[in-house]
């Protein structure tokens, strides 16, 4: 009688603690494809994150431009985790001591691990600006999403009764900073919402009164992909919209009564939104890691921060140095870096050479409001009402659940029909 051979797997020596810090599309995807390829393991996966939910932070600007409810760009992490068998912590992390092997948290609670995942993300960087943190309006967050809605459609209702000419005027001026992606796509929402306005205000005010400026401290929009059409393509489809466009400008003032530029030109606002740039969440880390100019982390061609085997990161707070080279921050690179840390987390717990990552991009598309975007696929520069359903199709299937898909989809289809909800809590 012939027995049936039983899989033989590489040892595992004790319980090891795994240890994923940030619940992002980097971390969160880590602990997804680690759920699969350590289900049989004998393994302890934590993930800790200040929020108990995921936040899909691509659509964000369709929530402060009231194209979504803020329900819509979230989803409940607790029971998707518990169906890998994985832990939940939430808490703020405020230390990682790579001698002991302890992360800290600002309450106090401590963590051991063996190996260690860091995916914090970014947060807005203000780059210093006299005023901006105090008078500008940053989009990395629901509440602040929520905090844009609110303040853009109040400003409209008060322009509705304000008789003063000068006062409809900086009413209705609304500025953003920053023509990446976000800015961008902000910008082209923006101007739908305006429109959509314009109906449900009725004659409160008219187009003409309305002021958009976009100020972008390039000589072209979108610059990081390094596309040329496709930026002419954003700049014309935005001035279309009824965006003033201004490249090749800093601000060096934000203040309550609007924004100072390096030229010395004054715009006057109320609502002045900054999406000029994001660093990484700050870390005391002991001993130092070694960063970049931006403040990213250095990470080897296998996603271990330089200088220590056993922590491995990814996303907005890491960066490739050498043969590894850098990756945009987008969720796009965090999510093709998860997969490799995952099986880099396996392979160091069996001792089995790591897989290195090379980011390859799939393409790129933003979206400028209702049928309008553009994008770059394998290298060719596209827009159009098929490149924005493209976009919605790309960004639909990373949501985690169906429900949640099932859900967005018959929001999306829904919207194309009626007017968004202006309504503000």
């Amino acid at each position: 009688m012939v027995r049936a051979r039983s899989r033989v797997r590489s040892p595992v020596l004790a319980l090891k603690k795994v240890l994923i810090l940030g619940a992002g599309f980097g971390g969160l995807y880590v602990a997804r494809h680690l759920g699969h390829l350590m289900a049989h393991e004998s393994a302890e996966i934590t993930i800790i994150d200040r929020r108990n939910h995921f936040l899909f932070t691509p659509l964000l600007h369709e929530v402060a431009a009231a194209t979504i409810d803020e329900s819509q760009p979230v989803e409940p992490i607790p029971g998707f985790i518990n169906q890998c068998r994985i832990k939940w912590q939430i808490g703020e992390v405020a230390e990682l001591n790579a001698n002991t092997r302890e992360v800290k948290l600002q309450d106090g609670r401590t963590f051991p691990y063996d190996l260690l995942v860091v995916a914090l993300g970014s947060t807005t960087n203000f780059h210093n600006v006299i005023g901006a943190k105090q008078f500008s309006y940053p989009l990395k967050e629901v509440a602040e999403a929520s905090a844009i809605r609110r303040q853009i459609i109040g400003r409209l209702e008060a322009a509705q009764s304000a008789g003063n000419p000068a006062t409809r005027k900086r009413l209705l001026s609304f500025v953003i900073v920053g023509g990446g992606p976000t800015g961008v796509e902000l910008a082209g929402e923006i101007s739908d919402l305006m429109r959509d306005s314009r109906r449900y205000f009725g004659r409160g005010f008219s187009a003409v009164e309305v002021s958009l400026t976009l100020i972008h401290n390039a000589s072209t929009l979108l610059n990081q992909f390094k596309s040329p059409p496709m930026s002419r393509f954003a700049e014309l489809a935005l001035r279309e919209k009824g965006w003033q466009v201004l490249l090749n400008e800093t601000v060096v003032e934000v203040t309550a009564q609007g924004v100072r530029l390096v030229s010395g030109r004054q715009l006057e606002s109320e609502t002045v939104i900054w999406l000029a740039g994001v660093t990484p969440v700050p870390l005391t880390t002991l001993p130092p890691f070694a960063k970049d100019s931006t403040g990213r982390t250095l990470v080897n061609e296998f996603l271990q921060v330089k200088g220590t085997p056993d922590i491995f990161a990814l996303g907005d707070w890491a960066v490739g140095e050498g043969a590894s080279g850098a990756w945009p921050m987008l969720a796009q690179a965090a999510v093709a870096s998860a997969k490799v840390v995952a099986h880099n987390v396996v392979n160091r717990l069996h001792g089995r050479p790591l897989r290195p990552f090379r980011f390859r991009s799939k393409g790129v598309l933003v979206s400028i409001g209702r049928w309008h975007a553009v994008g770059e696929i394998f290298g060719v520069a596209v827009r159009g009402r098929l490149v924005w359903l493209l976009w919605h199709l790309v960004y639909w299937t990373k949501f985690l659940s169906w429900p949640k898909r099932f859900k967005l989809l018959v929001d999306w289809f829904l919207n194309v029909f009626r007017a968004r909800d202006l309504s503000t809590f």
